[in-house]
């Protein structure tokens, strides 16, 4: 391959990679902002029924979406010519995933006894969920590497949202019900806008296709095709079970709302921040794929250090102000969610180091060893919540989260220094374990005397200043990241 060449596609993987963490941030502090509002202006308990019923809404989407995203994505990057063929047989299933969603949805109303509000939030963020599922159209673009139009779909999406959200809470009602009518209207919206930009962009997609016959045309028989996605369905089912099964258990043994509003209040900002591991993974991980196992070695250690350096210092200094950060962002009455944040930030520790070696067994073509970690976790997850949370309510969600993560890196660490791919620096480990107890002292005696964030950024400098002196990273090695 040529030089021209390869600058070409490095730059083009650089520009998809901006513009899907663009996107994904984008669309996660939208979420959170508005999720904000519900906290400060309706509530704890209204904060818990929207948390609830956007959990029951996740698991309606993961139905119509099956695994056929990434399935989609790799039919079409090896049949870029048959694009239209592809969508319209996978829209087709999803027109009936759609309908089946939604009968799970209204028989999950029958036999639920939900509150009036609860269960008219479970229908409308239901509802919602599976529109936004079905008129997802990002994955055909990914699968031509034109990611910069997923990532411009994903901002339309939340920036309707948003607009929406704003002009009928202002004008026509403050009620909570019009955040996922919002969401249905931006689905609706953005599909259009999508299927303008394929018709477009993409010479082999055009709209009449999706009424044709599919005659001597490509031939994607659809029983393959859900057998290929259900494999990724599972691995999809067990990462939410993973991460939000807690809330529908403490909904299952009848917490208040307000209790599982401060659960999510805690549990909302820790997603937030792990959003930032999978952009570090997305940019990493197509350079994994590429290298030696000599270098993926090296390249895999230093993530590693450059994640926990990044990550220590928001735990640590999350601890101490656990409260302060619960009190300044949704309102005093959150302030009781302290604890829960506290154990949580624990284990956001393990998300991010666990997300840098999951996607590490995934470029040594280990999936099957990535599955069998995730399906253990997500099981001890569901049954340690089903026993424990009855008797420990909010301490329990948070420790089963601890203990799941826990077990998900023991089995990696396992399985990646039995093969010898990481490099353990042992005076490395010294040097950072040196700065954060200092870092810690000094964070809590600054937060006694100065407001919140004041805090924060003399704790920032603070952290810079002993990364440096101690040598945890130099300069010289600060420029070859940059580069």
């Amino acid at each position: 391959m040529s030089k021209e060449r390869k600058y070409i596609l490095k730059n083009k993987t650089l520009k998809n990679l901006f513009s899907l963490s663009f996107a994904e941030i984008i669309t996660r502090l939208v979420t959170f902002l508005l999720m904000i509002y519900v906290a400060r202006v309706f509530g704890s308990g209204a904060f818990g029924q929207v948390a609830f019923a956007q959990i029951v809404s996740e698991y309606l989407a993961l139905i119509i979406i099956f695994g056929m995203n990434t399935i989609g994505v790799r039919e079409i990057s090896r049949n870029k010519e048959n694009t239209g063929w592809i969508v319209k047989k996978i829209l087709s299933i999803r027109v009936l995933l759609f309908l089946l969603s939604l009968v799970v949805l209204f028989l999950i109303i029958y036999f639920m006894d939900f509150s009036g509000q609860q269960k008219v939030l479970v229908i409308l963020y239901g509802i919602s969920a599976c529109l936004l599922a079905l008129t997802d159209l990002g994955w055909v673009f990914n699968g031509l590497s034109m990611m910069g139009y997923t990532g411009m779909l994903k901002v339309y999406q939340r920036g309707i949202y948003f607009i929406l959200t704003v002009l009928f809470l202002t004008f026509i009602t403050n009620s909570v019900y019009v955040l996922p009518i919002a969401i249905m209207i931006s689905a609706i919206a953005t599909a259009l806008i999508g299927i303008f930009l394929m018709e477009r962009k993409i010479e082999s997609f055009s709209f009449k296709q999706l009424f044709q016959n599919n005659i001597n045309q490509y031939n994607l028989r659809a029983n393959p095709l859900i057998k290929s996605s259900l494999m990724v369905f599972f691995s999809a089912l067990m990462v939410k079970l993973y991460y939000n099964f807690d809330t529908v258990v403490l909904k299952m043994y009848q917490f208040d709302d307000e209790i599982i509003g401060w659960y999510n209040a805690s549990y909302r900002l820790i997603l937030l921040l792990a959003t930032f591991s999978g952009i570090i993974v997305a940019v990493i991980f197509p350079l994994l794929s590429k290298l030696s196992n000599q270098n993926k070695k090296k390249l895999l250690t230093q993530s590693l250090q450059y994640m926990l350096m990044l990550i220590l210092p928001i735990i640590i200094g999350g601890q101490i102000l656990a409260r302060e950060i619960l009190v300044f962002l949704y309102g005093e009455e959150f302030g009781a969610a302290s604890l829960s944040l506290i154990i949580l930030l624990i284990a956001l520790l393990f998300i991010y180091l666990n997300y840098a070696l999951g996607h590490f067994l995934l470029s040594m073509n280990k999936e099957r060893t990535f599955i069998i970690f995730v399906t253990i976790g997500a099981v001890f997850n569901v049954v340690s919540n089903i026993i424990l949370i009855p008797h420990y309510g909010l301490v329990a969600a948070a420790s089963t989260t601890i203990g799941a993560e826990l077990i998900v890196f023991s089995g990696y660490m396992y399985h990646i220094l039995k093969n010898n791919f990481l490099v353990i620096h042992a005076n490395w480990i010294l040097k950072i374990g040196t700065v954060m107890i200092i870092f810690a002292v000094l964070t809590y005696y600054v937060s006694m005397v100065t407001h919140l964030l004041i805090t924060v950024l003399i704790g920032a400098f603070i952290y810079l200043l002993l990364i440096f002196l101690l040598r945890v990273i130099t300069v010289e090695e600060l420029k070859r990241l940059i580069k």
